[in-house]
């Protein structure tokens, strides 16, 4: 398993990912940085970090949502990170 999991963030390094990850060491990350992708919930202490890693994105943005739609916290263009303090629906501060 270990194997595997290893083949595949090669694989997705060299397309570029996102990953999102809290001030106390919680990581989450995603595969194809090529598409719109919503993923959480994210459980970790404030400030959330959202980065584009080997690739620069038009934009970049932290949602509270589980849709990842309707509450938009933190965008920037052409950025390739974003930083959010707060906690919601899908960032729970545990701070």
């Amino acid at each position: 398993m270990q194997f595997k999991t290893l083949l595949f963030l090669a694989s997705t390094a060299a397309a570029g990912y996102v990953e999102l990850s809290s001030s106390d060491g919680q990581r989450t990350s995603t595969g194809d940085a090529n598409s719109n992708t919503c993923f959480g919930p994210v459980n970790g202490a404030s400030p959330f970090n959202l980065r584009a890693v080997d690739f620069t994105p038009n934009s970049i943005s932290i949602f509270t949502d589980s849709g990842c739609f309707n509450n938009n916290v933190a965008t920037c263009s052409g950025c390739t990170s974003v930083t959010y303090n707060g906690g919601g629906e899908y960032l729970s501060d545990t701070s």
